[in-house]
């Protein structure tokens, strides 16, 4: 599996707790130019041939619908796509009728939708520039029999009280997508192993648990899905399969004859992503090449975020090598402290290890 990411970096407002790389910008010549410069820059890549699209943000339901229309047109001119998996992200009250007539000649199958809560004053609270009566109109537009749907929603939010979490729950079930993403608002404790302090109340489990009885199985750490409706262009990164990533901040994995891992990420800057690829300059904030070493490294901590965890003998056998002493004198310590189960060489994550999961990515870096 191969996948295309197109980071489409406009928002009409910035959520403060979103970490993703945004752009309020209404000169539709600005717009119109980034476009023009994703086209540019896929003409740079050599393998054009993808199974999965993803069209990520910023909201990409905010840009004209005749703006994307031309951009498509352009892109499936290039580009082989092999009809997987079409996946664009929208927000509530940029989801018109003309965006899906758009969509629907592009044989889009998927919709992410970020609803983040029913209640108007925890949206208002998270910055979010819609309200619950936005998400039930959009809501109406979106035939399920048709379009695979996501909703994400945010959980552990500080003030909000624990039932009105629920009651979005409740609510989102009710629509029935065949895909939930839940993310919790509080950071990890970056402590937490070296100081063995106690986690502060989440509903992690809870969510999962609740989730779980409506028919949704949690298979990564903030993913949940009906049966084989998990999102393969996400697989692809937690696989460590080859992606291409375009547009500002977007990143990128694949490798070379000689197996090494090419990473980079674009520059997190509009206008020096525009000028950079218009002028045939590198636009990189990042440039890794990753040896075998970083490349199981990568391997075990992506892995660990599934639920079914990772097979070291499959990752030995891939690598053609053995797992490195270092790695496995942390995963011993890992399991010692409750975080990892370590059985006939399969790696999982524990409930109390998922929660603290970047934390103890640490130790296999």
């Amino acid at each position: 599996m191969r996948g295309l990411y197109i980071h489409i970096p406009f928002c009409e407002t910035k959520c403060p707790y979103c970490s993703f790389y945004s752009y309020i910008e209404k000169d539709k010549t600005v717009i119109e130019r980034y476009f023009d410069t994703l086209i540019t820059e896929i003409k740079t890549y050599n393998n054009l041939s993808f199974d999965t699209i993803y069209i990520g943000g910023g909201t990409p339901s905010s840009v004209n619908p005749n703006i994307l229309d031309t951009f498509f047109n352009s892109l499936f001119k290039l580009i082989k796509y092999n009809g997987e998996e079409f996946t664009i992200e929208v927000n509530p009250n940029s989801f018109t009728k003309k965006f899906i007539d758009v969509i629907d000649r592009y044989n889009i199958n998927r919709i992410s939708m970020g609803v983040q809560s029913f209640d108007n004053n925890v949206l208002k609270l998270l910055g979010r520039n819609h309200k619950a009566t936005d998400i039930f109109k959009s809501l109406e537009l979106i035939d399920l029999d048709k379009y695979r749907l996501n909703l994400d929603m945010i959980y552990d939010i500080p003030t909000v009280e624990d039932n009105i979490i629920f009651d979005t729950l409740e609510s989102i079930v009710k629509v029935n997508p065949s895909h939930i993403s839940a993310y919790s608002y509080q950071h990890e404790d970056t402590g937490y192993l070296a100081n063995n302090i106690n986690l502060d109340k989440t509903l992690f489990s809870d969510i999962e648990n609740k989730l779980r009885e409506n028919g949704y199985e949690k298979y990564e750490v903030s993913n949940f899905s009906k049966k084989r409706m998990e999102s393969k262009h996400n697989m692809i990164y937690w696989n460590m399969n080859e992606y291409i990533g375009i547009g500002s901040s977007a990143s990128s994995m694949y490798h070379t004859d000689n197996k090494i891992r090419i990473r980079h990420t674009n520059t997190a800057d509009i206008e020096k992503y525009i000028n950079g690829i218009e002028t045939s300059d590198k636009v990189f904030d990042d440039y890794e090449e990753l040896d075998i070493e970083k490349q199981i490294s990568e391997s075990l901590i992506f892995g660990l975020r599934l639920k079914n965890g990772i097979d070291l003998s499959e990752v030995e056998r891939k690598y053609t090598t053995t797992i490195p002493e270092r790695f496995l004198k942390n995963i011993d310590i890992l399991t010692s402290k409750g975080l990892l189960t370590c059985q006939k060489k399969k790696l999982i994550a524990t409930e109390r290890g998922a929660e603290v999961l970047d934390t103890l990515s640490l130790y296999l870096l």
